[in-house]
């Protein structure tokens, strides 16, 4: 994890706050390329507009995976 500001730094500049990260936890990168390799194993690959899922936000990518697993319950159901 890349930190911009250390301890030292906060202190010098009167903020009492310890680090700060301005990247997303590895955690997150790897949740959106697990829901990008299951939309894509669920045949969906991009929206109605074009936008495909590997320009997708990670929010994004768990409301399609959301609504598609919704879908294909509904779909069993009946």
């Amino acid at each position: 994890m890349r930190v911009e500001r250390t301890y030292i730094n906060n202190l010098c500049a009167g903020v009492d706050w310890m680090l700060m990260s301005v990247y997303p936890p590895e955690g997150s990168y790897q949740e959106r390329y697990y829901l990008i390799d299951q939309l894509r194993d669920l045949g969906y690959t991009e929206d109605a507009f074009g936008k495909r899922t590997i320009e997708m936000t990670l929010p994004e990518l768990q409301q399609i995976f959301i609504n598609l697993e919704y879908q294909r319950e509904c779909a069993l159901e009946n």
